[in-house]
């Protein structure tokens, strides 16, 4: 608008000026009806082109300030449909203090006994209700961290830093959501970070027997609807007794895709290095088993090691928006190096001659449950899990290779606030 009339009264007065001069000279070149049509051709122009920039200007604008979607908070649950399950949010972790999964589990579940070997990093287990260590699944995202080969998960391989929260199942709902675990089902949610500029997080813990631990992460959003974040965890120490020492490292990269607000999906990677001294335990003919300049372990230079990559693929999209309905899955595959360092007294025929035994293992599956919400109280879950798994032959195992499949369906109702209804089967080929 200020543009039209600064060009209308500017010809205006070029128009007048020449016309006073004119009749001075006594002659009238233009009829004023030519000088007014002329004028109006201009400023006519000049709406022209002021809308058109006017329009470009907003269409430019409106397409810049459209806002990116939302990743889905529940992306990597076991649950896209609300069901109560005890959580350790990420939150909760900044009161704790802990150095793996272990002793978060201990301090904040009475369910859980620690079952702790006395160092950092060994395979410290835990009872619930009087089930071991083996009836124990470990996930993430819903994919299995189990290993066939090693008969069980040490849960002080995986970084609790790298969580959103840990989702806890016992009983039926831990039979029926994972292999059949007859003890507990601990679900590592994936981190959901979502911001404009960089965030980075550190987390540092000194203890005793040279315990030096430390966790960074490193997250931003890289384009529209996409994140990536990084991150690393470093555990060392002596520890307590004779060749219990510990080396570990963590790695892991995440790449976050969400077309919408009801659709997400990631492509994680975890890399895994672990080596543990093994001693066997004290030998019960040592002087005094508690003082650990007198201890004498049964082992003093058995080790084992570890390297091992998970790479998941995972993908959740809600089907309404009101959550009635969603469905979500993952691709997984896992290949883990395992090594045994020991003396060649520990042979166990005279055809093992070699004091480094080292085998590989295999894992590609796939998982995908489907929830539904069937009237106002009462959710429907169904879902399977198809998996193939193989290992190089070893002096202490068989070659391996075995398929599971797998499928379950589970039914909750809410009766009153303190009552609820639920159930389940689950098959397992």
């Amino acid at each position: 608008m200020f543009v039209r009339c600064f060009i209308a009264c500017l010809v205006t007065l070029l128009s007048v000026s020449c016309f006073s001069d004119s009749c001075r000279a006594g002659v009238s070149p233009y009829s004023e009806s030519q000088i007014q049509d002329t004028v109006r051709s201009i400023v006519q122009a000049a709406d022209t082109t002021t809308v058109k920039r006017t329009a470009d200007t907003t269409l430019k604008r409106a397409a810049d300030t459209t806002k990116p979607t939302k990743p889905l908070r529940t992306h990597g649950s076991i649950f896209q449909i609300p069901y109560p399950v005890r959580t350790i949010t990420k939150q909760d972790l900044q009161f704790l203090n802990f150095t793996a999964i272990n002793d978060i589990l201990s301090q904040v579940s009475h369910d859980v006994l620690p079952l702790h070997l006395g160092s950092y990093g060994q395979v410290n287990g835990m009872s619930i209700f009087g089930a071991g260590l083996r009836d124990v699944s470990l996930q993430f995202n819903g994919r299995s961290l189990n290993e066939r080969v090693y008969g069980a998960v040490n849960v002080e391989e995986y970084p609790p830093e790298m969580a959103e929260q840990l989702e806890i199942f016992t009983g039926a709902d831990a039979v029926i959501f994972s292999d059949n675990s007859s003890g507990m089902l601990i679900n590592i949610q994936e981190r959901v970070f979502n911001t404009k500029t960089p965030y980075t997080h550190l987390w540092y813990s000194q203890g005793g027997y040279d315990y030096i631990a430390s966790d960074g992460i490193l997250s931003q959003n890289i384009a529209k609807n996409w994140n990536a974040t990084i991150g690393f965890r470093r555990q060392s120490a002596t520890s307590r007794y004779t060749n219990t020492d510990l080396d570990l490292w963590n790695i892991r990269a995440n790449v976050r895709w969400s077309p919408s607000n009801y659709t997400t999906f990631t492509l994680s990677e975890l890399f895994t290095h672990r080596r543990t001294g093994v001693n066997g335990g004290i030998d019960s003919t040592s002087p005094s088993i508690g003082n650990e300049l007198l201890a004498i372990p049964l082992f003093t230079e058995f080790n084992e090691r570890v390297y091992r990559h998970d790479v998941t693929l995972s993908g959740t999209s809600l089907l309404a928006t009101d959550t009635s309905s969603a469905i979500s899955g993952s691709l997984y595959y896992t290949n883990a190096v395992w090594q045994k360092n020991r003396p060649l007294e520990m042979a166990v025929n005279p055809a093992d001659t070699f004091s480094l035994v080292e085998s590989s293992s295999v894992k590609i599956g796939a998982t995908m449950r489907y929830e539904q919400k069937l009237f106002d109280q009462s959710t429907l879950r169904i879902g399977g899990v198809a998996e193939y798994q193989s290992a190089e032959q070893t002096v202490y195992n068989e070659p391996l290779s075995s398929g599971v499949f797998a499928g379950y369906g589970h039914i909750y109702q809410k009766v009153t606030d303190k009552l609820t209804l639920k159930g389940g089967a689950r098959l397992s080929v």
